[in-house]
């Protein structure tokens, strides 16, 4: 069980600014979207179609693995995972670049993935939510945010039944429904992002491809910023 020393230690911690030295222009992709846009499929699809050119960018935590798709999380491929005392070292030693504590666990990103992908010259290319593309951006600015959107809400709804196949009650389908309400506003009211809608993914993966490389300068073109709004319509209905 976490003690309040590591939270303190979790809730300031600033990372080494010496220790990311030479590493701040390695290049990131940050896949963000709603629960069930396909941000998994597209980092995988990236990972094989493009094994040169992208690396995962696998982060810490100190809870257990769990199943995910009816299968048990992987150390070294989902998570490191890692134990309290290990996790209050990599913080004392300034091994990380970020540290976030949730639901009683630390949640953390290593510099040592940093370096592996910069020494390798590939995109380090993550799975994130808003807030953490958010803090992220600030420490490596050269980071691209990617936000995923599915092509129409019924299409999302379909996908995401199917994902959860009856697992959500009520509550907690409200609850995912007004995180996606959030992140869709977040992510329209700032510029940063690139709006991606995923409606192949094939198509969708070769977009983001594009955008990592430096290929698309529209980061929300109206097609996109018009499906996002018209989704908030259809959420603000059930929320």
């Amino acid at each position: 069980m976490i003690n309040e020393q590591l939270v303190t230690k979790i809730r300031s911690y600033q990372p080494s600014i010496s220790r990311l030295e030479g590493l701040q222009n390695t290049s990131i992709l940050y896949i963000v979207g709603i629960s069930g846009a396909g941000k998994d499929a597209i980092t995988n699809k990236l990972l094989h179609d493009y094994p040169n050119a992208y690396t995962r960018f696998v982060s810490h935590t100190t809870r257990p693995p769990r199943l995910n798709h009816g299968k048990l999380e992987q150390d070294g491929h989902d998570y490191y995972f890692i134990s309290f005392e290990q996790a209050e070292r990599m913080l004392d030693n300034h091994d990380l670049i970020e540290a976030n504590l949730y639901s009683g666990n630390m949640y953390g990103t290593g510099i040592a993935e940093l370096k592996r992908a910069h020494d390798e010259h590939r995109t380090l290319v993550t799975d994130v939510d808003v807030n953490g593309a958010a803090h992220l951006i600030k420490i490596l600015p050269r980071g691209k945010p990617v936000f995923i959107l599915p092509p129409s809400f019924e299409v999302w709804q379909q996908r995401f039944l199917i994902r959860y196949n009856g697992e959500l009650n009520h509550g907690d389908y409200q609850k995912r429904m007004r995180t996606a309400f959030n992140e869709i506003t977040h992510a329209l009211n700032h510029a940063y992002y690139y709006l991606v809608i995923n409606d192949d993914l094939d198509i969708t993966a070769q977009a983001v491809h594009n955008i990592n490389n430096g290929e698309v300068a529209d980061r929300q073109p109206p097609a996109a910023v018009e499906v996002a709004r018209s989704i908030l319509q259809d959420l603000s209905k059930i929320i």
